[in-house]
């Protein structure tokens, strides 16, 4: 009969399985980034440092308020109301 090897109160389940801690770090480490580029996004869309991008960006926690931050920002910036339209066109 195999009997389990009591766990280090500082060792991890995770600790046997070296390919999946490696991919779970890889997945982190690819998100954190994803964040870094998407407040490097706000920055160029707002013409602001990236300092300060990154601290509208970055403060909350939620990663949906952080998406709805540049959908609006990006709206704002990118579309044009219909009555801007026409009087962009003279119309």
């Amino acid at each position: 009969m195999k009997t389990k090897k009591a766990q280090s109160p500082s060792s991890h389940p995770l600790e046997e399985h070296p390919a999946y801690v490696q991919a779970i770090g890889m997945v982190c480490l690819e998100e954190v980034a994803l964040e870094l580029r998407l407040s490097l996004l706000l920055a160029r869309l707002l013409a602001i440092p990236l300092r300060t991008a990154n601290a509208i960006y970055l403060t909350p926690k939620a990663e949906q308020t952080r998406l709805d931050i540049l959908r609006n920002v990006a709206h704002a910036h990118l579309s044009v109301s219909p009555s801007a339209a026409k009087s962009a066109l003279g119309k």
